[in-house]
């Protein structure tokens, strides 16, 4: 029975994703003018037809839910929805909503993950004193976060009941699918420079804004979601695009060129591309074993203080000081 009504129920579903999101690319769907809470409903009212296994399910029909599931994952086939927006959602009316048709594969390329983010927080603030105002900026960072790895080309399954069903189902049946870690967005973003990724940070070293991270609170975000576990065991920071300086460019965390880690850069401040933004400071130890950051000593500022001092003060020349200090 299985072997006949699995096949036949995902080319139901097959042709339920086409009535509901026709077009000619079964990989992406390309909505003009829509609004993104009415895209939403619709990607809802798709993925209610997905079978669900519940206690009392009979032990017929939960073979069957799980050779369905089995036979999705067996042919790859994509039905799964990555939902990205070119506006905010206050300027939804004008935008363009793009929908990637994800499958489970286990390759590295164009992997897709559920996005279990904001309960995630929400887990570790129950360890907490919190309130409704904490709970809602919590909930605010989360959708930034959301945003922008969605931005820079990384597959987060839309999230809502119905693929929170689909995710526990298709774990029931034995098929490899995961919830979103630092780990996997750490990886992702190693991939950045490779010529076929679809990573999309931009060429790097660039200025912060010229970068699709483009805000530092994005940033700050997205280093702490991927710093998040970083105590846990050995975590590969060497090559990482989620460096800022405090000239205010971008680059890769680089152990060839460590960058200092201080709350004293501005006594050298015509050398700002050489101090790590002050962001990092909670991630010193890391950073510092990690050999990408490195200690502003006194030996250092020795060093650099040639570079901010006026010429005739390094010449060999004597010179009266007291010009130099204000009275």
């Amino acid at each position: 029975m299985t072997s006949l009504i699995a096949p036949a129920y995902v080319e139901l579903l097959i042709q339920l994703k086409r009535r509901y999101f026709p077009g000619p690319d079964p990989t992406m769907t390309m909505l003009q003018g829509t609004p993104l809470h009415a895209v939403k409903d619709t990607i809802r009212k798709y993925l209610f037809f997905f079978p669900a296994n519940r206690l009392e399910t009979q032990p017929d029909w939960y073979c069957l839910v799980k050779a369905i599931y089995s036979c999705i994952h067996a042919d790859l086939k994509r039905l799964l929805p990555v939902v990205r927006t070119t506006q905010p959602d206050n300027s939804e009316m004008h935008s363009v909503v793009y929908v990637s048709w994800v499958n489970t594969s286990t390759a590295n390329k164009g992997r897709a993950f559920f996005d279990n983010l904001l309960q995630d927080e929400l887990q570790h603030l129950k360890n907490t004193e919190y309130n409704i105002t904490s709970r809602k900026s919590v909930a605010e960072n989360v959708y930034r976060l959301k945003t922008l790895l969605l931005d820079i080309g990384f597959n987060l399954i839309h999230s809502c009941d119905e693929t929170s069903n689909i995710y526990f189902c298709l774990e029931d049946a034995g098929i490899p699918v995961s919830y979103v870690t630092p780990t996997d967005v750490r990886n992702f973003l190693q991939t950045f420079s490779s010529p076929d990724t679809s990573c999309h940070v931009g060429k790097l070293p660039c200025r912060l804004q010229q970068s699709n991270y483009k805000l530092l609170h994005s940033l700050k975000l997205l280093v702490d979601y991927c710093f998040k576990d970083i105590e846990e065991g050995e975590v590969k920071i060497e090559g990482l695009p989620l460096l800022i300086t405090m000239d205010g460019m971008l680059q890769v965390f680089d152990s060839k060129r460590p960058k200092f880690l201080t709350t004293h850069h501005e006594l050298i401040s015509s050398r700002k591309e050489m101090f790590m933004n002050t962001l990092y400071l909670k991630y010193c130890n890391v950073l510092l074993k990690a050999e990408v950051a490195k200690n502003f000593d006194i030996s250092s500022f020795g060093d650099l203080l040639g570079s901010v001092l006026p010429r005739e003060v390094s010449n060999k020349s004597p010179c009266k000081m007291e010009r130099y200090f204000c009275k």
